[in-house]
């Protein structure tokens, strides 16, 4: 964490050497990365690209047998 806070520290060393218009860019250009790497984070998941997720646990397991015990715990 430190070295973080470090880089962190260099950071703003540097940019208080930068005139006030340059500052004024550098926001705008973090602004515009934060904002794009939030859209990449929160972008809907493709639900093709989940296709055989899990298949490995259900390898071992008679799905007829499991639906038939599902269905036998469901109320009338």
């Amino acid at each position: 964490m430190t070295i973080a806070i470090d880089k962190l520290e260099q950071v703003l060393d540097l940019t208080a050497r930068l005139s006030a218009v340059d500052q004024l860019r550098l926001i705008e250009r973090l602004i515009v990365q934060v904002r794009t790497q939030q859209e990449r984070e929160s972008a809907p998941v493709d639900m093709l690209s989940l296709v055989g997720m899990g298949a490995e646990l259900w390898q071992q397991i008679d799905v007829d047998a499991y639906l038939e015990q599902e269905r036998a715990n469901w109320e009338p």
